[in-house]
């Protein structure tokens, strides 16, 4: 006796329950659901604004598997992250849609099943290993909206002094990526007048972040910035986040190398909760360390497992930095960013 065919409308159950499950473990062939928000039945609430800068450090153990990181201690408009494994330093902000990663230093178009969403109180991971490999420790930074941080995207015009405003401020610090092939760049006003920097092994430049305006930055010509393809008529599209003066919370400063091991870096005024350092040469990446990281270990931009002999530790008045040329090469001048947490 011949089994009774499964009628057209069992076969379409089956299809959309297995289309769900797939969906909602980040695989198969359907959109992936962030971890943070599978079960959810509605687009989570807009993330609440604080009232200065304010950002958080911890850190977490990658499952292989989507996983959401849950009571980070603010709703996060910004997340770096970086393991120590040879994976790059990735970072996420609200101006980016669907699921989409940018990193430092790799030079490569942003990536998908890294930082999947940002959430209130959390953050989602997809599988991949610059963000959640299987027993793998990570170090996340997570800034909160606020009056004292913008983020936001432009597209790329070409122009040789390109404005981009609407920040809301005149900005002491500013990074941004293109989702194309280059690294990410930075300047803070300890530079000098036009030039900035990328945190990948590379010296200080002209032309990349030129100036800071009463309501935004100007930018160069040059594709780390503002790329334009005219046969296309169309425009790299740019990340950026950019960071107010808020003296007590934020300082940005320089140093002479000197080669010495133990060397405290003092007069930032407080203790950081976070700092990264660029070396001007071309001989060194950035390298940078929360407060969540024990011991001498530092976190590298580009992709490098943990370094020892960098930045040292965190110190009540700034931190000290090893022997390192990473951080210490005699007579090279370092660029370094300081971050405390509000109030």
């Amino acid at each position: 006796m011949t089994a009774p065919r499964p009628s057209p409308l069992t076969w379409a159950f089956l299809a959309g329950l297995l289309f769900a499950l797939a969906s909602a473990c980040g695989g198969g062939g359907g959109p992936s659901v962030p971890a943070c928000r599978i079960g959810a039945t509605a687009e989570p609430p807009t993330p609440s604004p604080e009232a200065s800068l304010s950002l958080k450090v911890g850190s977490y153990e990658g499952t292989g598997s989507p996983q959401c990181v849950k009571d980070i201690g603010l709703d996060p408009g910004v997340v770096i992250i970086k393991g120590d494994t040879d994976e790059f330093a990735v970072w996420r902000s609200t101006s980016m849609e669907g699921d989409s990663t940018a990193d430092f230093a790799s030079g490569q178009p942003n990536i998908i099943d890294a930082i999947t969403s940002l959430d209130p109180d959390s953050f989602s991971l997809g599988r991949d290993p610059t963000v959640n490999a299987e027993g793998v420790k990570y170090y996340y930074v997570a800034f909160a909206d606020s009056p004292d941080m913008k983020v936001g995207s432009y597209e790329g015009d070409g122009a040789e002094r390109r404005n981009v405003d609407g920040v809301g401020f005149g900005p002491a610090l500013v990074f941004l990526k293109w989702d194309g092939l280059r690294s990410a760049v930075w300047r803070s006003t300890a530079y000098p007048e036009g030039i900035s920097s990328g945190f990948h092994s590379a010296p200080e430049v002209a032309g990349y972040i030129t100036d800071f305006q009463a309501d935004g930055f100007e930018v160069g010509a040059d594709p780390f910035v503002n790329y334009y393809d005219g046969a296309k008529e169309e425009g790299g599209v740019y990340h950026y986040v950019a960071f107010r003066d808020v003296p007590g919370h934020l300082q940005f400063g320089t140093y002479i190398g000197d080669d010495s091991d133990d060397r405290d870096v003092t007069g930032v005024g407080f203790q950081p909760d976070y700092v990264w350092i660029k070396r001007s040469s071309a001989e060194s990446g950035a390298v940078h360390r929360a407060s969540s990281l024990a011991g001498d270990a530092t976190l590298h931009f580009g992709n490098q497992a943990n370094g020892s002999d960098e930045i040292q530790a965190l110190l009540p008045d700034g931190f000290q930095v090893g022997a390192n040329p990473a951080v210490n090469f005699n007579g090279d001048t370092y660029y370094y960013v300081a971050f405390r947490s509000g109030p």
